[in-house]
């Protein structure tokens, strides 16, 4: 009686058969269920991404009220306040260090998404819209310093002033006499799902979802047949 006791099967034991089921169950449901929250993760990345980009309007809009209506400059080439974004950051942290291309300086300025090694910005997330001073003073490699009024800006509901950038301080559509390498790194990017959030004039956030409007769709996701009114409408 003993013998057989210790021979047979304990109660609620599993034999290797249903151990190897159940293994493969889980291992389907987990690919089912992967996908599932890498998206997930990544619309909550999105979403944080656009919050920052409303921040940054409000600063857009403080400097733009302290200034005469004038847009910051997108790069003033020379002196510590150079680039858009330390103009704007001084309204959003005011008394604080100058906003800086490091995981730690560069505050609302990252995107959650945006990877270290991406572009001439490893961590500065944003760009301005190069298009819009470009069409004003003529496509020149000084355009990005001259200032504008928003209210030259035609549709400020439509046109965007900041928006994902792939690794510079400035977006545009297309070359305008750039090289290709260069143009590689001031395009849109499509880091959130096939798609970008861009930050408009009025001051509200949205979500552009590849293809752009009216965009050469052989080239992702950057160069444009004819630019849409988001990137260019002023008086």
């Amino acid at each position: 009686m003993t013998q057989e006791k210790t021979m047979s099967r304990r109660p609620g034991a599993f034999t290797l058969v249903e151990l190897l089921f159940v293994i493969a169950i889980l291992s389907i449901l987990a690919s089912l269920l992967l996908p599932c929250l890498r998206r997930a993760m990544e619309t909550a990345r999105k979403i944080q991404c656009a919050n920052n980009l409303r921040s940054i309007g409000f600063g857009h809009l403080q400097y733009m009220d302290d200034n005469g209506r004038y847009v910051a400059d997108i790069d003033s080439w020379s002196g510590p306040m150079r680039y858009w974004y330390r103009h704007v950051g001084s309204y959003l942290y005011p008394g604080e260090p100058l906003i800086q291309d490091t995981p730690d300086a560069c505050r609302v300025f990252r995107c959650p998404s945006k990877g270290e090694d991406q572009g001439f910005m490893k961590y500065i997330s944003y760009g301005m819209n190069l298009w819009q001073p470009w069409q004003i003073f003529g496509s020149s490699a000084t355009s990005a310093q001259y200032p504008y009024k928003s209210n030259m800006v035609r549709n400020p509901t439509q046109t965007m002033i900041s928006m994902d950038s792939y690794g510079n301080e400035r977006v545009c559509p297309d070359s305008a006499g750039a090289s290709y390498a260069l143009l590689n790194v001031i395009k849109l990017t499509d880091r959130h799902m096939n798609g970008c959030n861009a930050l408009f004039f009025d001051g509200h956030v949205n979500y552009l979802h590849w293809p752009y409007p009216n965009c050469a769709t052989t080239v992702k996701p950057y160069l444009w047949v004819s630019p849409h009114e988001f990137w260019i409408s002023y008086q």
